[in-house]
């Protein structure tokens, strides 16, 4: 029988040659798939925008999971541009735009720019899932700025919110903040005050350690 007898049931074989080209493109085009693969996340996370988000529901994930690796990197300033980006775009997880806003004031402040750091911290605050540390970044930017009757004013606002939401580790940290500023300006009675009432609210952990010290130091001052 001929190689192309119909009646021939054998298949045919590849040669050795064969073999090897077939091997070589099954490489380069699982390269090429790979390439895409990254060139697209590349794309989603330095372009942005309408499409992209329409595209993937991870866009704002991809976005802060890049700024935190230039974070790493010692490239802050592309950090805070990649952070707002991020910002800018839906996330899957909502805890996330939390988590972000915070990594992009703590980094604001770092590099000096605390009206910025106040802004990001002001925008976080009503965010489902805030736990107070926006308030914690907005004071500290507010103190690194010297504006201490408004950093005052602040730890009182910051009360007032945590109290609306029964977060009385925040509300303690409040406490804690108004009564240092209350000592800086020169009102040890008010601080005590301040102080106590926030180990009333939360005695244990960290921050009840930490008023209860800055109450037993004013006590003696009381009766002066």
């Amino acid at each position: 029988m001929s190689e192309m007898d119909p009646n021939n049931n054998e298949k045919p074989s590849l040669s050795p040659e064969e073999l090897n080209e077939f091997h070589r493109l099954s490489v380069i085009l699982t390269a090429l798939a790979v390439a895409l693969l990254i060139a697209s996340v590349y794309g989603y996370s330095t372009y942005g925008g309408s499409w992209v988000d329409s595209l993937d529901e991870h866009i704002g994930e991809v976005h802060a999971n890049r700024a935190r690796g230039l974070v790493k990197a010692e490239f802050k300033d592309e950090a805070v541009i990649t952070f707002k980006q991020a910002l800018s775009v839906r996330f899957d997880d909502p805890m996330q735009r939390v988590w972000v806003s915070h990594d992009l004031g703590k980094l604001l402040i770092e590099l000096g720019r605390h009206e910025e750091a106040i802004e990001v911290s002001k925008a976080c605050v009503d965010l489902k899932g805030e736990s107070g540390e926006a308030y914690s970044i907005w004071h500290k930017a507010l103190k690194e700025l010297h504006r201490e009757e408004e950093a005052l004013e602040q730890t009182r606002v910051w009360f007032t919110w945590g109290s609306k939401r029964n977060l009385t580790n925040s509300m303690a940290w409040a406490k804690f903040y108004e009564g240092t500023q209350l000592r800086k300006a020169g009102d040890d009675r008010a601080a005590l005050e301040a102080f106590q009432e926030g180990v009333r609210i939360h005695p244990e952990g960290n921050i009840g350690n930490l008023l209860a010290t800055a109450a037993a130091q004013l006590v003696p001052a009381k009766g002066q």
